[in-house]
């Protein structure tokens, strides 16, 4: 693994700051790490130097070196925020959240079904925006890969809040 690039990202609030790790193994799928509140994108260091694909994590709004947050956030702000991360890779991407950012991982999967290939959560969280009934429960949904057409089963313990 190649040494952590630091970089910027226009987002809706201003600019995301990103942590890019490049593995040695190109054919592993994209992975976006999002950490949990009030942590950024290092939280993910070990992990993401671990991984032999490619990895960015970046900073939550107003942690690190992200932007200020102006109000309270809620999951939708982090998702709308985080986005951008999706659009840096030109294959769907696999997304892992711990604590907050499983519910942020949670909603981009949802939000932007056509970017993400599956997702991995863990941690427990309360945040302001949660859709409700996605906590406590397994998550069992079929999704389409839509550059490939074929379909997946992901199944996801989600820890309750």
């Amino acid at each position: 693994m190649t040494n952590i690039r630091r970089s910027y990202i226009d987002n809706a609030e201003g600019q995301l700051h990103v942590l890019s790790w490049m593995g040695s193994q190109s054919d592993q799928p994209p992975l976006i790490c999002l950490p949990p509140v009030p942590f950024g994108g290092r939280f993910f260091a070990s992990f993401a130097t671990a991984y032999e694909g490619q990895v960015r994590s970046a900073d939550l709004s107003g942690y690190g070196g992200a932007n200020p947050l102006v109000d309270a956030p809620t999951v939708a702000d982090f998702t709308r925020a985080m986005s951008p991360l999706l659009a840096a890779s030109s294959t769907p991407v696999w997304l892992t959240g711990f604590h907050s950012g499983a519910l942020v991982a949670i909603d981009m999967a949802q939000s932007f079904p056509e970017q993400v290939a599956g997702f991995s959560v863990s941690g427990r969280s309360r945040i302001r925006g949660a859709r409700h009934g996605i906590t406590a429960r397994l998550i069992d949904r079929t999704a389409s890969i839509s550059d490939t057409g074929r379909s997946v089963k992901r199944a996801v313990r989600v820890d309750g809040c």
